[in-house]
């Protein structure tokens, strides 16, 4: 009965939604680490599976994918990443601050404030740049980056909610700017954002415990409680 009502909830059986917009934003947000395999998880939880509806529905920026929540690749609707990523970017920017130190890769304030700037000059215009394409631009400009340099300085970008993914080149991610890929939406305040996050989780995920959700989201358990 559990496993039925688990299959249910996260729409692996009797699925209810046509369209991937749909389905995310029931699931609030679905791991996307393997690009490609992400796209299968939100194509087989449809009526009828298209990963070419998932492909549309990313190129629409209608959904995105992103560093939120726990700290890694996530799908999410794009009216709910400014506030989803309001309550987990800062945790998100720490653990990868954290790992660039002992790696000892650093970015200093003033090179992230040029790098800011140059990336708002890369991108604008509704522009979509594969990581590579703003690696070449930033060393083009004079900042000389490694692969290592420019993945740290994009997670730290995104989390401040700079930029987000754009629209696929070759099948290949790229970046755009949060503002031009998504419009404006309406603020939620962080108890409105805790309580719309524990919804979503609990509606799509149940039955789930506690430490359940605590693990999805990020949250301390404060938070979550």
């Amino acid at each position: 009965m559990l496993t039925d009502i688990r299959l249910l909830s996260h729409q692996l059986a009797k699925p209810r939604f046509k369209s991937p917009k749909e389905l995310v934003a029931w699931m609030g947000a679905i791991q996307a680490q393997e690009y490609a395999m992400a796209k299968w998880a939100v194509g087989t939880r449809l009526k009828s599976s298209s990963l070419q509806a998932v492909d549309d529905a990313l190129a629409k920026g209608e959904i995105l994918r992103t560093h939120i929540l726990r700290p890694t690749w996530h799908f999410v609707v794009a009216e709910d990443i400014r506030w989803m990523m309001q309550l987990s970017g800062a945790r998100i920017r720490t653990a990868f601050e954290s790992y660039a130190r002992s790696h000892k890769i650093e970015i200093t304030g003033s090179d992230y404030i040029r790098g800011c700037n140059l990336l708002e000059k890369l991108l604008g215009g509704n522009n979509s740049l594969t990581k590579q394409e703003l690696k070449d631009g930033f060393c083009k400009a004079g900042m000389e980056v490694d692969n290592f340099l420019i993945s740290h300085f994009l997670i730290r970008a995104e989390t401040d909610g700079l930029v987000c993914s754009g629209v696929d080149k070759n099948r290949k991610s790229t970046y755009a700017l949060l503002e031009e890929r998504v419009p404006p939406v309406k603020e939620l305040h962080r108890e409105e954002a805790l309580a719309r996050l524990a919804t979503l989780y609990f509606q799509s995920h149940s039955p789930a415990t506690l430490p359940d959700f605590i693990w999805w989201s990020g949250l301390t358990a404060t938070e979550a409680r």
